[in-house]
Protein backbone atom coordinates (compact mmCIF):
# COMPACT_ATOMS: atom_id res chain seq x y z
CA UNK A 1 0.00 0.00 0.00
CA UNK A 2 2.79 2.10 0.83
CA UNK A 3 4.39 1.64 -2.53
CA UNK A 4 1.14 2.68 -4.30
CA UNK A 5 0.84 6.25 -2.35
CA UNK A 6 4.41 6.57 -3.12
CA UNK A 7 4.72 5.64 -6.44
CA UNK A 8 1.36 6.69 -7.38
CA UNK A 9 0.61 10.56 -6.51
CA UNK A 10 3.95 11.51 -8.86
CA UNK A 11 2.79 9.49 -11.35
CA UNK A 12 -0.84 10.94 -11.29
CA UNK A 13 0.01 14.63 -10.13
CA UNK A 14 3.59 15.69 -11.33
CA UNK A 15 2.52 16.84 -15.01
CA UNK A 16 6.46 18.21 -15.62
CA UNK A 17 8.48 14.85 -15.23
CA UNK A 18 5.74 13.14 -17.06
CA UNK A 19 6.42 15.50 -20.17
CA UNK A 20 9.93 15.11 -19.88
CA UNK A 21 10.07 11.25 -19.37
CA UNK A 22 7.25 10.53 -22.22
CA UNK A 23 7.14 12.93 -24.30
CA UNK A 24 6.96 10.97 -27.65
CA UNK A 25 3.17 10.60 -28.65
CA UNK A 26 2.99 6.82 -28.44
CA UNK A 27 3.44 7.18 -24.71
CA UNK A 28 0.59 8.63 -22.69
CA UNK A 29 -0.27 9.02 -18.89
CA UNK A 30 -2.76 10.61 -16.82
CA UNK A 31 -1.02 13.51 -16.45
CA UNK A 32 -0.06 14.35 -19.58
CA UNK A 33 -3.90 13.84 -20.54
CA UNK A 34 -5.18 16.26 -17.97
CA UNK A 35 -2.22 19.08 -18.18
CA UNK A 36 -3.23 18.65 -22.27
CA UNK A 37 -7.04 19.22 -21.27
CA UNK A 38 -6.15 22.31 -19.01
CA UNK A 39 -4.25 24.15 -21.90
CA UNK A 40 -7.55 24.41 -24.09
CA UNK A 41 -10.38 25.92 -23.16
CA UNK A 42 -12.95 23.94 -24.24
CA UNK A 43 -11.52 21.07 -22.61
CA UNK A 44 -10.88 22.36 -19.04
CA UNK A 45 -14.36 20.54 -17.83
CA UNK A 46 -12.96 17.53 -18.91
CA UNK A 47 -9.69 18.32 -17.12
CA UNK A 48 -11.79 18.96 -14.09
CA UNK A 49 -13.30 15.57 -14.39
CA UNK A 50 -9.93 13.53 -14.90
CA UNK A 51 -8.45 15.24 -11.42
CA UNK A 52 -12.04 14.37 -9.77
CA UNK A 53 -11.72 10.98 -11.05
CA UNK A 54 -7.91 10.68 -9.69
CA UNK A 55 -9.24 11.74 -6.09
CA UNK A 56 -11.97 9.07 -6.17
CA UNK A 57 -9.36 6.74 -7.32
CA UNK A 58 -6.61 7.71 -4.88
CA UNK A 59 -8.42 9.37 -1.46
CA UNK A 60 -9.17 5.62 -0.48
CA UNK A 61 -5.73 4.50 -0.59
CA UNK A 62 -4.05 7.43 0.99
CA UNK A 63 -7.01 7.15 4.36
CA UNK A 64 -5.85 3.30 4.37
CA UNK A 65 -2.61 4.58 4.28
CA UNK A 66 -3.12 7.12 6.70
CA UNK A 67 -4.92 4.97 9.74
CA UNK A 68 -2.51 2.14 9.09
CA UNK A 69 0.18 3.91 9.95
CA UNK A 70 -1.52 5.71 12.68
CA UNK A 71 -2.88 2.42 13.86
CA UNK A 72 0.83 0.91 13.88
CA UNK A 73 2.57 3.67 16.08
CA UNK A 74 -0.38 3.41 18.69
CA UNK A 75 0.69 -0.22 18.67
CA UNK A 76 4.48 0.50 19.57
CA UNK A 77 3.52 3.37 21.63
CA UNK A 78 1.73 0.94 24.21
CA UNK A 79 4.20 -1.34 24.24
Amino acid sequence: MAGFVICGLPMFGDYFTQQLLAPVASTRMIGNAVIDSLTIPIFVPQGAALILILLVVLLPAIVYYLWSTQRAAARLAAG
